[in-house]
């Protein structure tokens, strides 16, 4: 009679316990990241599996197991371990291991006017630096025989008092806006001082709209609306994150803001000044109104010389000229002879476009917010005189 073999009846392999199982994973990763941390590779590890991780608990751990200072773990553990959330977790931290609150406040940095993009720029500290300034040399104003002054850097031949006897051909609206204040390099600053101190996103170079030149866009977009000069102040900051290629973002922003303002004639591309020599001395200009000590003011007009298509040359220089004039008579000393120049700086786009530089690196705030106030009041004297004859 056969028999039939009984079968052994097969026993499953003991399991271990999920939370058994991310111990030991969790053991075996710290173990591998304090061997990597030996030998120096812990950073490079990093950036191969993303900076994400060190934002949360898993990231944290083995940064501590790294050798990477850190606060406590233990809610982080119990979100990894036991399936919570990183911020349920954290309700169990010890209100006293809390990191305690900074001392000064950290100055908010407006956004870059191109978000999307990486900067170059180095990361700013949240707060200013210590003041260390540079030597400042005051440069004293060129005196010129004639109200009407010229620096001709183009093969061109031109007389000021001819030019200026031709009319200016400018039509300013009555209502509507007829004047675009831009800021092509509107990351460009001044000296610091105690009172106007920012955080510097390169030398002479802030984010901080409440220091840089688009400070002083308002100031002179203020004046002009007060005596009824209706413009657009264009905030936006073209140079930053990258300081190439500001012209040609800035003139896309022109032609936007003529669009859609067809009575826009005058276009003030706003600037700072640099001057400085190899050796780290900087320069200030000043003008002398009064009892009042301020910055000077250069306008530098473009020109064809480079080749480029700019039929409209002649009539911004005309422009300058009646500006440099009102401002002569007004506030001698103020204005700086004209810069003109082989490169158009974007000037095509109307018959009233000027490069205007408020001060140089040297000047402050203050004295540079001064001459914008009196530049203002000159173009707006140059101003109200075409409106009325509109």
């Amino acid at each position: 009679m056969h028999r039939t073999r009984r079968k052994r009846a097969r026993y499953a392999p003991p399991v271990l316990p999920l939370a058994v199982k991310g111990l030991l994973l969790l053991f075996v990763l710290c173990l591998i990241f304090r061997l990597m941390a030996a030998v120096g590779v812990e950073e490079a590890v990093e950036e191969l599996a993303g900076r994400s991780l060190s934002e949360n608990a898993l990231g944290k751990i083995l940064g501590f197991e790294a050798g990477r200072p850190a606060r406590s773990f233990t809610g982080d553990i119990a979100a990894v371990v036991f399936g919570g959330t990183l911020q349920e977790a954290k309700r169990d931290t010890p209100p006293e291991e809390s990191p305690p609150p900074s001392a000064s406040p950290s100055v908010q940095i407006p956004p870059p006017y191109y978000t999307g993009l990486i900067p170059y720029y180095p990361a700013p500290s949240p707060t200013p630096e210590p003041l260390e300034l540079p030597e400042v040399v005051l440069r004293e104003p060129a005196k010129t025989e004639t109200a009407l002054a010229i620096n001709n850097r183009t093969s061109k031949t031109v007389d000021p008092e001819k030019i200026l006897k031709k009319p200016l051909n400018l039509t300013i609206d009555k209502e509507k806006p007829s004047v675009l204040i831009i800021h092509t390099h509107g990351s460009e600053a001044y000296m610091p001082d105690e009172k106007n101190r920012y955080v510097p996103s390169d030398p002479y170079r802030t984010q901080d709209t409440r220091y840089s030149v688009i400070r002083i866009g308002e100031e002179i977009a203020r004046a002009l609306e007060e005596a009824g000069i209706a413009c657009v102040h264009d905030k936006g900051i073209y140079d930053y994150p990258s300081y190439q290629g500001a012209y040609n973002r800035s003139y896309e922003a022109i032609s936007k803001h003529l669009k859609e303002y067809p009575t826009i004639r005058v276009v003030l591309d706003v600037h700072r000044d640099a001057l400085e020599d190899s050796d780290g001395t900087v320069y200030k200009t000043i003008a002398q109104v009064g009892d009042v000590t301020c910055a000077q003011v250069m306008m530098v007009v473009g020109t064809n010389d480079s080749g480029l298509n700019h039929p409209n040359w002649e009539r911004n220089l005309r422009f300058a000229l009646a500006l440099q004039q009102k401002m002569q008579e007004l506030y001698p000393t103020l204005a700086k002879p004209i810069e003109l120049s082989r490169f158009r700086y974007n000037q095509q786009a109307t018959p009233g476009s000027l490069i205007v530089e408020i001060g140089c690196t040297g000047n402050t705030l203050e004295e540079a917010l001064q001459a914008a106030r009196y530049f203002a009041d000159a173009a707006a004297k140059v101003l109200g005189e075409l409106k009325e004859a509109s």
